[in-house]
This record gives C-alpha cells, structure tokens and sequence, in this order.
C-alpha cells in the first residue's frame, strides 16, 4: 500500500501491526514521505527492487536474519538507512539484532525527531496542510 506525501523522499514500513503502522505513517507523512507497507521482509525486498526508499522501518517481530537480508538486497552504495523499531524495551531481542550487524535500533515510544535522526535525515518542517 502506497500513501503519497508530495515529497521526494520514501519510507518504507515492514510488518507493524494496522494500528502503529498508521501512527509512524502519521509522523512521518507530514515530513514529506511517500509511505509505503508491507507485511513482510520479502514483500520489502520485492517492492524495494522495483521502488527506492529512503528510510526502512521494521518492526521488531521481523526475525533478525531476514532484516539483514533486506539490508543485503539494498545493496551498495546504499541509500536507505534500514532501523529497527522494538514495540518495548527488549535486551535480547537488541542483542540479536546487534549480533546480527544491525546497528539502529530503537524503542518505542519515539518522536518523529529521533526516527529522522537515527535514520540520518535532517528534520524538515512539515509541509503545508498537515498537522504535526
């Protein structure tokens, strides 16, 4: 499912429940980003073939082995940065994360501020029209 933001920047979101899907679409929509969903990492790694994104946000039910295959389909040069979001604090799950080479890795809640900061993207004012 494709949101359009008006804007020239995409994130993707892999396999987050209807509910905080919708809640990281609204922080980040105002921010000027195209989103997409998907429910899965090979879905992610489908649509990722045929559509660039400039951030990835998986959830934290994503195994640890198939988010780094979807860091490997990104491929180099690499132009999205590719986060982990944990649902609550969650050492183990962070430490397979980190085992596994991912290195950014959050828990929620988050500000819409942190997302762009740990995804690497300066923080725009939101566009015209849409609320914060």
């Amino acid at each position: 499912m494709i949101e359009p933001g008006g804007a020239d920047r995409a994130a993707l979101l892999v396999g987050f429940a209807r509910g905080l899907e919708d809640a990281l679409a609204g922080l980040l929509g105002p921010h000027g980003f195209t989103i997409h969903r998907v429910g899965t990492v090979a879905d992610a790694v489908t649509l990722l073939a045929a559509t660039p994104a400039h951030l990835v946000v998986a959830s934290g039910r994503c195994p640890a082995a198939s988010v780094v295959r979807l860091v490997a389909a990104l491929g180099e040069p690499r132009t999205a940065r590719v986060l982990v979001m944990l649902a609550g604090r969650d050492v183990e799950a962070e430490r397979r994360y980190r085992e596994a080479g991912l290195k950014h890795i959050m828990t929620m809640p988050v500000t819409v501020a942190e997302i762009l900061r740990v995804g690497g993207m300066a923080e725009d004012p939101p566009r015209a029209g849409h609320a914060q």
